[in-house]
């Protein structure tokens, strides 16, 4: 099995659909609550640059590094940016938070594809046993464990330190395999859902502001 990183796909989805019906509506007066807003409306624009930033990295350019370890960083880096949004959006909406956001069929069927194959169970158990995390690593042990919580193992052991491209690490190559099918394949994933949630959140909330004016 080769060791090289295949590039990393298109991330595709790079702003929020009915970002700008919801800005209008709270402007308009309508009450955060409707939608289910449970921050400042002014943290609105951060959540929209975090999900820009992330639907928006194709790779990083980086001296003197080879080409596959330049793609890992990149496909860590899209992973963590995404997560971040997720956090964000979750910060921002009740019942937003990623892993609630990921906890459907949709999301089970894509995790059990990620690690569909022994080379790719074992590749997460050498990611889990960097893990620094207690809670999380418990979380990961658990039958109903979710792409959330694989992503934030990813996004953890990557902030701090505990995977680093290029490293002669064992195992090293079959966890930069899965590191760039979890970037490849969950990140445009997660931000296709924040981008679907937050559009029938303000589908119903318009619903409700336009239902309580005809009665």
């Amino acid at each position: 099995m080769p060791t090289q990183l295949s590039a990393l796909n298109p991330q595709g989805q790079k702003s929020l659909t009915s970002y700008n019906l919801l800005t209008s509506a709270l402007a308009d007066g309508m009450p955060p609550d409707m939608f289910g807003l449970v921050q400042p409306a002014n943290e609105l624009p951060r959540l929209k640059a975090r999900y820009r930033l992330a639907g928006s990295l194709k790779s990083v350019a980086l001296e003197g590094y080879s080409d596959s370890t330049s793609q890992g960083y990149s496909a860590l880096l899209r992973i963590h940016l995404t997560y971040s949004a997720a956090e964000k959006y979750g910060s921002l909406f009740a019942s937003g938070s990623p892993s609630l956001l990921l906890n459907n069929p949709e999301s089970g069927a894509l995790l059990h594809k990620i690690l569909s194959s022994p080379s790719h169970t074992s590749a997460f158990r050498l990611v889990q046993k960097r893990l620094t995390n207690v809670n999380l690593s418990a979380r990961l042990e658990e039958a109903d464990r979710t792409l959330a919580d694989v992503l934030a193992a990813f996004r953890h052991t990557f902030v701090h330190g505990e995977l680093s491209p290029g490293a002669k690490d064992d195992g090293s190559p079959a966890v930069y395999r899965l590191v760039l099918r979890v970037a490849n394949l969950a990140c445009p994933f997660v931000l296709t859902r924040i981008d679907e949630d937050l559009s029938e959140r303000v589908e119903r909330g318009l619903a409700k502001s336009e239902n309580g004016r005809q009665h």
